[in-house]
């Protein structure tokens, strides 16, 4: 079960940030005030791996999504980023 963030937590963990300065060779410093994800965006690496950027929703509903059902196969690992930083940018 998925609970709700606070409103006056932070609710950006980072996850796009990390994948753009890995995927896109961008300057971490540029993505410090990225806009929340939206939407299941794909990052391709070499060899055939695909990351994807999912929203940070909270809720269990919007996990029961056929799309996301469709990306999960046999071969995938999730991977959790967790912010601990005390910093407010």
């Amino acid at each position: 079960m998925y609970h709700e963030i606070p409103i006056d937590q932070p609710h950006q963990s980072g996850k796009t940030s990390i994948l753009q300065v890995i995927f896109e060779q961008r300057n971490q410093f540029e993505t410090i005030s990225l806009e929340s994800t939206t939407e299941i965006v794909p990052y391709n690496m070499y060899g055939g791996i695909t990351v994807y950027d999912l929203p940070s929703q909270s809720y269990e509903e919007a996990y029961q999504n056929p799309e996301l059902f469709s990306l999960l196969g046999l071969n995938t690992t999730i991977v959790f980023v967790l912010d601990i930083q005390v910093f407010h940018y």
